[in-house]
C-alpha cells in the first residue's frame, strides 16, 4: 500500500519558475552573501518563526 504523505514534485512544479528566477538574480548579481535576497529571506523567516 502506497500512502503519499507529501508530493514535493507537485509543489515544485507550482513554484519552479519563481525559484529559478530568484536564484538567477542572486547568481547574476553575486549577492549570495549579505545581499538583498539574503536580507529578504531573513526577514521572511523571522516573520514566520515569530507568528
Amino acid at each position: 500500500m502506497n500512502v503519499p504523505f507529501l508530493d514535493l514534485k507537485a509543489q515544485l512544479l507550482k513554484i519552479r519558475s519563481e525559484i529559478q528566477k530568484r536564484f538567477s538574480e542572486i547568481i547574476d548579481n553575486t549577492s549570495f552573501v549579505c545581499g538583498k535576497g539574503v536580507a529578504e529571506f531573513e526577514d521572511n523567516f523571522k516573520a514566520i518563526r515569530y507568528r
